[in-house]
């Protein structure tokens, strides 16, 4: 019975790492994704600064 619990709490300690992991990748995937998106607005707001300049608004 012991060694049966034993390996249960292993097993138990392991999904819940598991699931941490995958929770933290997730959140730093969610992270890099408004990272890129704001990057992605930057460029976007320099690109018509530029446009103006280049082509007189």
């Amino acid at each position: 019975m012991g060694d049966t619990l034993a390996v249960w709490v292993e097993a138990s300690k392991e999904k819940v790492e598991r699931y941490r992991r995958t929770v933290i990748m997730k959140d730093t995937q969610d992270q890099f994704s408004e990272l890129k998106a704001l990057v992605l607005i930057e460029e976007n707001e320099v690109r018509d600064i530029y446009k103006d300049e280049l082509y007189g608004a």
